[in-house]
């Protein structure tokens, strides 16, 4: 089990009555979290709660918030998000990076919150890989940017070719020698052939047991001879799920491992956010391109896939009536559905993200080629629920 998953067993063993508990998600942002921005962005979400509570309660989730911002502080920056849980005591104090955006939200009660984390862990792809040549095998597991080392083990394999002086004839005479010595090899090739097929049934055997739970891919990496065999002989419910090779030795360490595995990711990630935003364009039935459409689309609920481009930042409104989202150059109008003031936002595709999610639908950040071609349309497109008038 990798550590993040211990971490969340841990927490719901937490039973009402142990503690009190300040749970806190935050999207997070590399090019504009670092430090300040972060702890602006804990403030804001912790107001509301601070506004509502009286002493001596408030001090006690004053004293969780400080052990909340200890933990972020110490957390690494975050490719998407963050969930942080605390109680005032310290009984209960992490951080945990998200790789999925997540609706901003922080509960003060006797319990952890957990089901955005719980969602994270059923979402995010789980992969194992297996590193392989004739005589060693290593597994791993890789989820959520973690890697944990399954099993390592090493079976004496005997050389393909005899080692040391020629080989000796077997009777005399030229033609009988030769014919005997053919013999000879052929004995030791098959022998070495068996000990790699028992050493290769024997890694298909671990990685059998490390899938019990069922794993979304499956990587594997080694020597090209002993890779081709070992996939070969794959059982079919295993070999559907091979996502490629990996280049790593089975000297890598866990940290290198992963790093391999994360550059393979990455390339399927690229791929597949490509052909998401193909299919933007490919549907125009079913999608909604630019801020404005796609801002009226959330407002309605109509959202199934939220695609942003990373970085991407709009200024806007809200209306704190009936919820319709403005887009900039609108929002200090009246509401243009029920004619209410509007909150100005500064960040639009922040807001839309939290409303979506809230909704039950899906966000997707791209980057690379994907994104660029998304900043034709303000950097936001959406694939809807349903096509409005029958099939898109």
């Amino acid at each position: 089990m990798l550590p993040s998953e211990r971490t969340v067993h841990a927490l719901e063993r937490v039973k009402p009555g142990d503690t009190e508990v300040l749970s806190v998600y935050l999207r997070t942002d590399p090019a504009r979290d670092a430090g300040r921005e972060l702890r602006a962005r804990l403030d804001a979400v912790l107001s509301p709660l601070r506004a509502v509570l009286d002493e001596p309660e408030r001090t006690r989730f004053e004293a969780a918030a400080h052990r909340i911002s200890g933990a972020l502080a110490a957390l690494p920056v975050a490719p998407s998000g963050v969930a942080a849980f605390a109680s005032p005591l310290g009984e209960v104090e992490i951080a945990l990076p998200l790789r999925r955006p997540v609706a901003v939200a922080a509960r003060w009660g006797d319990r952890p919150y957990l089901r955005p984390v719980l969602g994270e862990l059923d979402e995010h792809e789980r992969t194992l890989v297996v590193l392989v040549d004739k005589a060693r095998t290593r597994l791993f597991e890789v989820c959520m940017g973690e890697i944990e080392e399954l099993e390592a083990f090493e079976d004496e394999v005997p050389a393909k070719h005899r080692q040391g002086p020629s080989l000796q004839r077997a009777w005399q005479g030229p033609t009988a020698g030769t014919v005997g010595m053919g013999y000879d090899a052929e004995k030791i090739r098959r022998h070495h052939e068996w000990h790699v097929r028992r050493h290769v049934d024997r890694a298909i055997a671990a990685l059998q047991r490390a899938d019990r739970s069922g794993v979304d891919r499956i990587l594997v990496g080694g020597p090209v001879e002993t890779v081709s065999e070992f996939t070969r002989l794959l059982p079919h419910r295993l070999r559907r799920r091979l996502g490629g090779t990996v280049d790593a030795s089975l000297l890598a360490s866990a940290a290198e491992v992963l790093a391999a595995v994360e550059r393979v990711e990455h390339q399927v990630e690229r791929s597949m956010e490509r052909a998401l935003v193909e299919d933007l364009w490919e549907h125009p039935r079913r999608s909604r391109l630019g801020a404005a459409a796609v801002s009226e689309a959330v407002a309605d609920a109509q959202v199934h896939t939220l695609v942003y481009a990373a970085g991407a930042r709009l200024p806007g409104g809200e209306c704190g009536t009936c919820g319709w989202l403005l887009v900039d150059g609108t929002a200090t109008k009246p509401c243009p559905r029920c004619g209410e003031g509007v909150i100005p936002v500064a960040d639009l595709v922040d807001r839309m993200i939290d409303r979506v999610l809230e909704q039950g639908g899906r966000v997707e950040e791209v980057r690379a080629e994907a994104a660029e071609r998304l900043s034709r349309t303000e950097g936001v497109a959406a694939l809807l629920r349903w096509a409005p008038g029958g099939a898109g």
